[in-house]
């Protein structure tokens, strides 16, 4: 019997993910690098060192992995402020019946733990999890399973005993890394490929359906 929920941030409690995926062409394209975002949808669910690194690499830019990764945070700002970013339709319901029925939730992402900060006092989250895990806590970031093993720590629970509802092929790997029952989230706004996941969810609506047998 499964005893915790563990949600990513990006595109599954907040609809951020387009606003970033416009961000990381406009911040190329002041560089002279002309692309999409289809092209960004790469950089979904991984850390901003990781973006660097790969931008850096891939698009041949004249600088150092962190001069990069200071420029986009530079870049962006604090996006999570942004009128055009709000939360996923249906989450603070769904957290609030997962309270009402005596099971832990947690907030694991690739963000920094200013971002998370910010989103839970925008939008008064901080009541709704039992745990948060920002990037800039563990040693590795996802895919590796780190923050979801963390999260589990924090909430007394085993590995086994949680779900993780992701969406993004990144956030997958690393929560069947950890061990867990992992849900492939669709209702974020940006098309991924959630075929890793043991089970898919189009929306808040469809978990709650489902709730049962993923908790079985």
């Amino acid at each position: 019997m499964k005893k915790a929920v563990l949600f990513d941030m990006d595109g599954v409690i907040v609809k951020s993910e387009e606003v970033f995926l416009g961000l990381s062409c406009n911040y190329l394209c002041s560089k002279g690098v002309r692309t999409t975002p289809e092209e960004m949808k790469r950089y979904i669910g991984s850390n901003q060192r990781d973006v660097a690194a790969d931008m850096v690499q891939r698009y041949q830019l004249p600088m150092t992995v962190e001069e990069c990764r200071r420029e986009v945070d530079a870049y962006s700002g604090n996006t999570y402020l942004l009128d055009n970013i709000g939360l996923i339709e249906g989450v603070v319901p769904f957290l609030r019946l997962l309270q009402g029925r005596g099971l832990a939730a947690a907030l694991v992402s690739s963000s920094a733990s200013r971002d998370l900060l910010t989103v839970l006092n925008r939008f008064h989250l901080h009541g709704l999890f039992g745990a948060v895990v920002p990037v800039d806590l563990v040693q590795n970031p996802k895919p590796a399973p780190d923050g979801y093993l963390r999260a589990a720590e924090l909430l007394g629970v085993s590995p086994a005993e949680c779900v993780v509802v992701e969406d993004s092929a990144t956030g997958i790997r690393a929560g069947k890394n950890a061990g867990m029952l992992v849900v492939g989230f669709k209702g974020g706004g940006v098309e991924q490929d959630v075929s890793g996941a043991d089970r898919q969810a189009g929306s808040f609506a469809e978990l709650e359906r489902k709730l049962d047998d993923l908790l079985s």
